[in-house]
């Protein structure tokens, strides 16, 4: 029965809030590339390169500074660690690989992966380091070259309780190193970047927007930059770049990706824009009353020119309404009518004339566009606007949204991981909106623009989530 040295915590939504900075480039290359897989079942090896996601899709990537992953830190998971080996002399070196669950280690004859063959595995589990619990965890003796390099990748896939994997090896003189130090590896796969997939042209109408996409072999490490005619495009720093709403004077522009990590950068082929023109008239996409009966949302197809949208004179209502106000809200596709008062249950008809929307040469809305509507609802239950009080005592609330957990100093961990972290929960039967809203104190925070907490949701805020995440 195998027992885990440290419990798992139970992590429930995992908010990136507080990361900062750009994709991390290494300035060095010793060590091992670690792919982790989650959310995979199962003990053995195929479980994982049976995963659709492996190995193109892993969840976590990182560089490990010795070939060893770190020790129970998670369940149903599996993981990849690759690196090309460096052997100090000439000579014939032993391996051995524990692990928990299964695993199985890999040596190529050269630094081709397709060339590697298993030397060695495990076939139930073993403790951290454990290396002499199945005979198979020994690989026979291997010549290897001293100088040339040799492809060498671990798999290992966890179901439940413990975890844990390392190599270790013996070299011609005796000497035994646990673990394989980074010293004697190179990370696998942080080549210069190489392109998959280079970015196509694309055709849009004007007032739509164009992404532009680049993919890689390996994204690991590396840094993006789009540039359209020349120029450095300001936060276009990912693997795909969006432009828009885009306008005539766009047709023909040219887009390229600046592509670098730690071991060189590379251009993209060059992408072009063609912009077409807008030749379709706006329409009404919906005409809404949210309860106030003075007040009407009528949401066109596409943005409004503002002279036009917001003239009150270009909208009408039937039944004796009169519209005394127009305005726009947000944005420029919703234009809020301010009106005499509506009675319930009775079928309107706004009719609306004369609206440009924003093309180069702007198209007219069909004369006469009407649309019904009335102004029934349901009202909120009101029970819902006053939870049920918790007794009052050392932590009480008094309403729906409660702060349910606050770790604020938590014990040292090896690494320095940094693992406070504030959860939120909402008892409510109805989801927050928490745009706008903050947290203060030791440190400060504010949620950004369609922030929801679903209906019984939490939310974990932490200064570092993979941290958080990896506890």
């Amino acid at each position: 029965m195998k027992t885990r040295a440290l419990g798992n915590a139970v992590l429930w939504v995992l908010a990136a809030l507080l990361a900062k900075g750009s994709p991390c480039a290494f300035a060095q290359t010793s060590g091992v590339l670690r792919e982790v897989y989650t959310g995979i079942g199962g003990t053995a090896v195929a479980d994982l390169t049976n995963s659709p996601a492996f190995p193109d899709q892993p969840s976590l990537v990182e560089v490990l500074l010795s070939f060893e992953a770190p020790t129970d830190v998670d369940d149903n998971y599996g993981q990849r660690l690759s690196a090309f080996l460096l052997p100090p002399a000439s000579g014939t070196y032993v391996f051995w690989i524990a692990s928990d669950d299964n695993s199985g280690l890999f040596l190529s004859t050269d630094e081709t992966p397709a060339n590697k063959r298993l030397i060695a595995s495990v076939s139930g589990w073993t403790s951290s380091r454990e290396w002499s619990k199945y005979p198979e965890q020994q690989s026979a003796g291997i010549a290897l070259l001293g100088g040339k390099k040799y492809y060498v990748e671990a798999l290992m896939k966890e179901a439940g309780g413990g975890d844990n994997l390392a190599v270790r090896w013996k070299l011609p003189n005796g000497t035994i190193e646990e673990p394989l130090p980074g010293t004697r590896l190179q990370v696998y796969g942080l080549g210069p970047p190489q392109i998959n997939r280079q970015p196509s042209s694309v055709t849009v109408v004007e007032g739509g927007s164009a992404t532009f996409s680049v993919e890689l072999a390996r994204s690991f490490g590396a840094s993006f930059q789009w540039f359209q005619d020349g120029a450095a495009l300001s936060g276009a720093t990912n693997a795909s770049c969006t432009v828009g709403p885009v306008e005539m004077s766009d047709n023909g522009a040219r887009f390229y990706c600046w592509i670098s990590n730690s071991q060189g950068s590379t251009n993209s082929s060059t992408a072009t824009l063609t912009v077409l023109p807008d030749q379709t008239p706006p329409t009404i996409s919906s005409v809404v009353n949210l309860g106030d009966n003075t007040v009407l949302t009528v949401r066109f197809s596409e943005p409004v020119e503002a002279a036009s949208g917001g003239n009150s004179s270009n909208y009408s209502i039937n039944n004796g309404i009169v519209i005394r106000a127009a305005s726009f809200a947000g944005d420029s596709r919703s234009v809020v009518l301010t009106t005499s008062p509506m009675s319930p249950g009775i079928v309107y008809t706004l009719t609306v004339n004369n609206v440009r929307d924003c093309a180069s040469t702007p198209n007219l809305i069909a004369p006469n566009t009407q649309c019904a509507f009335t102004v029934d609802f349901t009202p909120l239950d009101i029970s819902n606007l006053a939870p049920n009080r918790e007794a009052i005592g050392p932590s009480s609330r008094r309403t729906g949204l409660v702060m349910s957990e606050v770790m604020y100093h938590p014990t040292n961990r090896a690494g320095g991981a940094v693992l406070q972290f504030i959860e939120l929960y909402n008892s409510q039967v109805f989801a927050e909106d928490l745009s706008g809203y903050g947290l203060s104190g030791a440190f400060s925070f504010s949620f950004p623009t369609n922030t929801l907490l679903p209906a019984g949701g939490r939310l974990v805020v932490a200064p570092v989530p993979a941290d958080v995440q990896s506890a």
